[in-house]
């Protein structure tokens, strides 16, 4: 772990680490901060980024804190699911970029298993709905 840097030198580490890692993978962007919605599975969100990545098609969310943890993994997929539903593309990679807000340092974390990691956010949807149908009982 890095030692504790003035929120400058922070924001100039990310900064910097992004742009050589954007340079190296020759990343091609397609659309960011786009709204997605499964018509199947019937929930929505924000995809931060898509991009050709080395020249494969991938989601790319941004991350500032810890982790990656399990729903950053079921939220990716999620996000490639919509995709492709409503575009009938067919993604190869989902990336997690995180810069530590603490820190400043910089990782990507390239993911696989996108079929179970998908299996993964329909069940915390379902524990959602049936929770939130829980509390409508409850008032």
């Amino acid at each position: 772990n890095s030692p504790e840097l003035p929120i400058n030198e922070r924001v100039k580490r990310g900064i910097n680490a992004f742009l050589h890692w954007k340079r190296d993978n020759k990343i091609e962007y397609i659309l960011s901060e786009s709204k997605v919605y499964s018509k199947k599975y019937n929930y929505a969100g924000t995809c931060d980024l898509v991009a050709k990545i080395e020249g494969r098609l991938s989601v790319v969310d941004f991350k500032t804190g810890k982790g990656p943890y399990l729903d950053h993994l079921a939220q990716t997929a999620a996000y490639q699911n919509a995709l492709q539903e409503e575009h009938k593309w067919r993604f190869k990679d989902r990336w997690i970029v995180k810069v530590d807000k603490d820190t400043g340092d910089f990782h990507t974390y390239k993911l696989d298993n996108y079929k179970d990691h998908l299996k993964l956010f329909l069940n915390l949807l379902s524990i959602y709905q049936i929770d939130k149908k829980f509390k409508k009982i409850e008032k």
